[in-house]
């Protein structure tokens, strides 16, 4: 069933909950400018010719599951003449299909960072549920790698792409104090364009507590700036790791492609 909201403009920001829920008295509580981040920690521009830069120093590597193949391609390229290609078929019943390039060693030394990357949109996809591009998730002990935050492509009524930041509901309560379960947040400011390279920047400030913050920009226009949540499980196995993705259980037409090129993560000025 497609996603239904509620939603409600504050100083110009889009704050939405799931349809039974109403928007947060939360959401109106300033919060804090994105910082600059400006020293690279690690990047990816995918000019070796394959995807060995994500595996870089053990920290990351390619998980694909279902139906999904990544590489690295010459059809497109934002620099130099590669970019990662990420394809998935669905419906691949019983599974989901995802490609998922992880790092999780920056992450793990450093609890604020900036984590961005340039996509390629070759056609206009239809979403009938979820397709998920980019996500955060943390380890509770060893036993389970549950999703926190993710950024994900749906359709406006009319069929454009946009982008909305989801609380994928991990056992935990949150994403804030006396929060639980499912929640959306759509915005009506930029849509994903078809056809030209679009800049996807997302600062996080990790927390397994509720002093967290998230902020996502596209094309340095800030679409989400969201504090006072929870992005982790508990140390000592918690911190966020960090994926760029293509995953679904059905997006159309199928196959779905998507590119991604220049990623990069990189920490705030001191």
């Amino acid at each position: 069933m497609p996603l239904r909201f509620g939603i409600a403009i504050i100083a110009g920001v889009v704050f939405t909950a799931c349809a039974s829920e109403s928007p947060s008295p939360a959401a109106a509580t300033p919060v804090a400018p994105p910082p600059r981040c400006e020293t690279v920690v690690w990047s990816a521009d995918h000019e070796t010719g394959d995807l060995s830069q994500w595996r870089a120093g053990d920290g990351g590597g390619e998980f694909n599951s279902g139906a999904a193949t990544s590489t690295a391609s010459l059809d497109f390229a934002h620099s130099g003449r590669y970019s990662a290609k990420a394809t998935i078929i669905t419906p691949h019943v019983p599974e989901t299909s995802g490609v998922r390039l992880f790092r999780w060693n920056e992450s793990l030394a450093h609890l604020e960072a900036c984590y961005s990357a340039w996509y390629y949109v070759p056609q206009r996809y239809v979403v009938p549920v979820w397709w998920n591009i980019l996500s955060f998730k943390s380890r509770n002990g060893t036993a389970a790698n549950d999703a926190f935050w993710e950024l994900q492509i749906g359709n406006r009524p009319a069929g454009a792409m946009y982008l909305y930041l989801t609380w994928w509901g991990p056992p935990v309560e949150g994403p804030r104090r006396g929060e639980s379960g499912l929640r959306h947040f759509p915005q009506l400011l930029k849509d994903v364009p078809v056809g030209r390279w679009v800049h996807i920047e997302v600062y996080l400030r990790q927390s397994s507590g509720f002093d967290g913050q998230i902020i996502v920009q596209q094309d340095n226009v800030e679409l989400f700036n969201i504090s006072g949540v929870r992005t982790r499980y508990a140390a000592p196995n918690g911190a966020n790791e960090w994926s760029i993705n293509n995953y679904s259980d059905i997006v159309t037409p199928s196959p779905t492609t998507i590119y991604i090129d220049d990623a990069a993560i990189s920490t705030p000025e001191i």
